[in-house]
């Protein structure tokens, strides 16, 4: 199952910011499809107005702010809940604005604006502030911010959510989630934290905080989903097959840890999910996999993966192929921003666990599926999860 949250995936084409703030802020993988893509290989260098290389002090006023506002989306974000009014998000570092504004689409018209800012920003004395809140029809497109002032250790102001009606045009009775970008420039080194007053589209306020260390993916614990059954599986004989020339697919991870995968420092990249432990032949099961890290991430492509049974002589692969050749992957990396990722939809018979693959006209699933516990299992990064098929 999907977390909740407003799934935007990463696309390079199409009207997508992601190409473009890739480009201003360094080079991004191919995201959101199979396709290899080239990127930019040369990142630009941070650079400040004055000449100045040494870490500045701590600001003491707030010198200047350039807004870029972000249209209304119709879809609710995971911030949004009962009491919400708003979100805040920071961005101190040009990979963690990467992080934050690469899942959103924006029109032509807008794209630019957004590009040039980045462009400009000089993160010693400047902080980037998202600020989303929610209005009550399509006509509450925007956010303005005003009032911005240093407060101690954080920035403070005010946000609303702006009704754009002019009384003659008819407004969507649907909730929207406008947002705006808020670049903010110091007399010395930006504060860490912000809290901005938001004020929804129904007139209810309240404060906001945000630092430049929050979680910018969800919380793994947070997903829908399971990891593996709590009890012992049941054990099967090892794999046989009677077709001619069968050579069972291989696996290219022995040992993938459960549900959550780490990059070398232990913080957590990609997290995977099953939504139910226990279905019967014929039924389907869906695996999620989210990148619940900080920052646009990549794996290898979405049909990277195993579909094996637990046996006596191990965890074997369901599926292999007659034909005597061996079956190849492509090589590219995808791209994924906080939240976003692969979602696969299995139907448990032997025609279903082999279609919707690219290697879907050489599979074959033999001997036929039988009642044991089954492992999917991602390659790249090295990721699984199980759940048991009954009778």
């Amino acid at each position: 199952m999907a977390p909740i949250r407003r799934r935007r995936a990463l696309q390079l084409a199409g009207g997508s910011l992601s190409a473009l703030v890739a480009g201003c802020v360094g080079g991004s993988p191919s995201a959101g499809t199979d396709e290899q893509t080239d990127t930019p290989t040369d990142e630009p260098t941070e650079t400040t107005t004055d000449g100045r290389t040494e870490t500045p002090t701590s600001a003491t006023e707030v010198t200047g702010s350039e807004q870029v506002r972000y249209p209304s989306g119709p879809s609710e974000p995971d911030w949004a809940g009962a009491d919400a009014v708003g979100h805040v998000a920071l961005a101190a570092s040009r990979e963690r604005a990467r992080a934050l504004l690469a899942p959103f689409e924006l029109p032509e018209a807008r794209r630019e604006p957004v590009v040039e800012l980045l462009r400009e920003t000089d993160f010693e004395r400047s902080l980037l502030a998202l600020v989303e809140t929610v209005g009550p029809n399509g006509c509450y497109r925007t956010v303005e911010v005003s009032n911005l002032a240093l407060s101690g250790d954080r920035l403070v102001g005010d946000a609303s959510a702006v009704d754009e009606s002019d009384g003659e045009t008819a407004c969507t009775e649907a909730l929207t989630y406008p947002a705006t970008l808020v670049r903010v420039t110091f007399d010395g080194r930006p504060p860490e934290r912000a809290t901005f007053t938001i004020t929804d589209g129904w007139g209810e306020s309240a404060d906001v905080t945000g630092t430049v260390e929050d979680r910018i993916g969800p919380d793994p614990d947070d997903l829908a989903g399971h990891v593996r059954p709590d009890d012992d599986p049941v054990v099967r004989e090892p794999l046989s097959c009677d077709r001619e020339g069968f050579q069972r697919h291989g696996s290219w991870v022995d040992d993938p840890p459960w549900g959550l995968a780490t990059d070398d420092d232990g913080a957590p990249t990609f997290a995977l999910r099953v939504d139910r432990l226990e279905a019967g032949v014929g039924e389907t099961v869906t695996v999620t996999m989210t990148n619940v890290g900080d920052g646009v991430l990549s794996t290898g492509n979405r049909h990277k993966y195993g579909l094996q049974t637990q046996t006596e002589s191990g965890w074997e692969d369901v599926r292999g192929a007659t034909d005597g050749d061996p079956l190849s992957y492509t090589d590219e990396a995808i791209g994924h921003a906080p939240g976003d990722g692969f979602e696969w939809t299995l139907e448990l018979t032997e025609e279903g666990l082999v279609a919707d693959h690219v290697h879907a006209d050489r599979l074959v699933v033999c001997p036929d599926l039988e009642p044991g516990r089954y492992r999917f299992v991602f390659w790249e990064p090295a990721v699984a999860v199980a759940f048991d098929l009954v009778e």
